[in-house]
């Protein structure tokens, strides 16, 4: 009969995915992301943190979208909201114990892969228009943390936490910039970091899949503790020497960091458009 086909076909599909998971750094794929964005120059990590995720997903929606229409699907249906939730739990958790700026971004990055898989758990086509518009968001506001972390790292000598207690005062303008992305990927209003969330949820509440959405809005609130906390160490500690005067940032780099928190807030308010562009591409 059939089975005997069934079996390869399986295999197949679950090698091609391993591919891709790994390229997203979703779990258990994901051991990768800390110790290269750690060992990156800050300039590469970003690049790392968006663009290969990006293409990684978009290959996913699309391989998805062939695979698992009526009749063909081969793998048990509860693989993908698995991976989603062991995804966003082991980022989420993990990230709480990171003392430095580019690993927790690292392990927030898992988490956020994990929010993304849950485009993939539902039947409503309108997953993919939501996975496609948080990508977008999550570009904007990922590489908006990892230019300030850029430019305080420069500043600082390192990206370590310890190294940031105070500096908020110290950096007024690229301090505040970091609080908003930071906001922005937990997924708080007014920022694109809210309508992003908000899709994905609305779709898991339409279909009923609470255990999902009850998961998805835990490891948000686990998310909170690591991002406050490094506001936190930016404006509530003392600085570890020599005071918390204005220093310096390359014009270049605020211009690029000002590009970045502008969309990350106006696109909050406004999504309608950008939102219109991922439901185009989702058709497409």
């Amino acid at each position: 009969g059939r089975a005997p086909a069934a079996v390869p076909a399986a295999v197949m599909l679950l090698l091609v995915y391993a591919g891709m998971l790994y390229k997203i750094a979703a779990v258990p794929f994901h051991m990768w992301a800390p110790d290269v964005y750690q060992g990156a120059p800050t300039a590469a990590t970003a690049f790392f943190s968006v663009v290969p995720k990006a293409a990684g997903f978009a290959l996913l929606i699309r391989f998805f979208g062939e695979v698992s229409s009526p009749g063909t699907a081969v793998l048990p249906a509860f693989l993908f909201p698995a991976l989603a939730v062991a995804t966003m739990t082991v980022g989420n958790y993990a990230a709480l114990r990171q003392d430095d700026a580019k690993r927790m971004l690292a392990y927030s990055g898992v988490a956020h892969a994990g929010y993304l898989l849950l485009g993939l758990t539902v039947s409503d086509p309108r997953g993919r228009e939501a996975m496609l518009f948080y990508l977008a968001a999550y570009a904007v506001m990922n590489l908006g943390a990892f230019a300030v972390i850029l430019a305080l790292e420069e500043a600082l000598g390192g990206a370590a936490l310890e190294r940031f207690r105070g500096m908020g005062p110290a950096f007024p303008g690229m301090a505040a910039a970091l609080v908003l992305f930071l906001v922005s990927l937990a997924g708080l209003p007014p920022t694109v970091g809210f309508p992003a969330k908000f899709f994905l949820f609305r779709i898991l509440v339409e279909e009923g899949r609470w255990g999902l959405l009850a998961a998805a809005v835990v490891n948000t609130v686990v998310s909170l503790v690591y991002y406050m906390r490094v506001v936190k160490v930016l404006y509530l500690e003392r600085p570890a020497a020599g005071g918390a005067a204005p220093l310096p940032v390359p014009a270049a780099q605020r211009a690029v960091t000002a590009a970045l928190a502008a969309p990350t807030l106006i696109l909050g308010l406004f999504f309608q458009s950008l939102y219109g562009l991922a439901a185009a591409a989702a058709a497409g």
